[in-house]
């Protein structure tokens, strides 16, 4: 147990490397969003939230170049096909309920938005020797030690007690990481051959379906 729980430690500390891509506000450049605060006065507004709520947008004078903005909260005005995200507090958390009826509204049409946020640019994440390696040992450790402790009563009672229960389940993780390991380098380096170390690349890490967008915006609306 305890190898396992260090595996899975090993496993935190390597995902958990931040992603580089930067993420703006809305508010920080309304002329690139082309977002602008409105009031709504006669309509209770009811932002929800989603941690990975994300667009992207093109920068003025480039077709190629794409800034990204981000917010933990958002809901759509099917009325004026309008993305609306809450205000920030003088300590950059959102304002969910504003009393003023103050909000951002983005139009839907000029913006992008992000299926599962913005691409993981960590180098964990563009490194596919490094964490298809990482995700077979984990799984390989995983699945070889709780099938040793599946058939660990049976080498007890064959033994009548005298067998080595802490080396056996060290071996079988060390054994089901190692064949993981190889495993999880071999098919993710030969799913990703031609390049093992990603660049960099600000965008989305996926793109909606318009099946997909208008459930996403049906079922987030403001009203």
């Amino acid at each position: 147990m305890r190898v396992l729980l260090f595996i899975a430690s090993i496993f935190l500390i390597l995902t958990g490397c931040t992603n580089p891509t930067r993420t703006y506000h809305p508010l920080d450049k309304p002329e690139t969003s082309k977002g602008e605060i409105v009031k709504y006065e006669n309509a209770e507004i009811k932002v929800k939230y989603r941690g990975d709520f994300a667009y992207e947008v093109k920068t003025p004078g480039s077709e190629d170049s794409v800034m990204f903005f981000a917010n933990h909260r958002f809901c759509y005005d099917p009325q004026n096909r309008n993305i609306v995200v809450p205000l920030k507090d003088s300590i950059g958390y959102d304002i969910t309920t504003p009393k003023d009826g103050l909000f951002v509204a983005i139009p839907r049409d000029s913006v992008t938005l992000c299926k599962n946020g913005i691409k993981n640019n960590s180098y964990f994440a563009r490194n596919h020797a490094l964490h298809g390696t990482v995700y077979g040992v984990i799984v390989g450790g995983a699945i070889f030690g709780l099938g040793a402790m599946a058939i660990l009563p049976f080498f007890l009672l064959a033994s009548q007690g005298s067998f080595n229960t802490g080396l056996f389940l060290l071996y079988s993780v060390g054994i089901g990481s190692g064949a993981g390991g190889i495993t999880g380098l071999t098919f993710d380096t030969g799913l990703n051959g031609e390049k093992i170390i990603e660049d960099v690349e600000e965008r989305c890490s996926a793109y909606y379906t318009e099946e997909e967008l208008e459930k996403l915006l049906n079922d987030n609306r403001c009203y």
